[in-house]
């Protein structure tokens, strides 16, 4: 049985439950065009975290349907991950 979710429910969920990477990484996503490594490697040294950490939180995020693409590919956002992506909050997260 598929349920939908409203938008707004959506939003509030992921600006609840979301880490702060996984924002930060939805809102690279949305604003830059990365594949997966790119991506692992620009943030990694931006947080100073290793590049597994970026990867499983990308990964916790494709699962939730939120980002899709990858393997040699360009990130995207899903419709979803755009509506969580532009109403999450312009602020730059603490991580």
């Amino acid at each position: 049985m598929v349920t939908v979710v409203s938008g707004s429910i959506l939003v509030k969920l992921a600006a609840e439950r979301l880490t702060a990477k996984q924002k930060l990484i939805l809102r690279k996503v949305s604003s830059e065009s990365l594949t997966s490594s790119s991506l692992a490697r620009s943030l990694s040294r931006e947080l100073g975290c290793s590049r597994t950490c970026i990867f499983t939180n990308l990964n916790q995020l494709k699962r939730c349907g939120l980002v899709e693409g990858g393997n040699g590919n360009g990130l995207e956002l899903t419709d979803s991950g755009r509506l969580v992506s532009g109403n999450i909050g312009g602020d730059r997260y603490a991580v």
